[in-house]
């Protein structure tokens, strides 16, 4: 349930952030590869992650 609440959480916060978390990716990238996971709405997830 925690994993559900976190993706709910993100979803979430696209929309209320205000691009706080695009200023955060641009100047603190992840070292490390993140995985995406598309279905039906692809290719969203992967766009969102960039």
């Amino acid at each position: 349930m925690d994993g559900w609440r976190g993706t709910t959480g993100l979803y979430q916060a696209i929309f209320t952030d205000a691009g706080e978390t695009r200023k955060l990716a641009e100047t603190r990238p992840l070292p490390m590869p993140v995985l995406s996971v598309d279905s039906i709405n692809a290719p969203f997830t992967e766009q969102t992650l960039r």
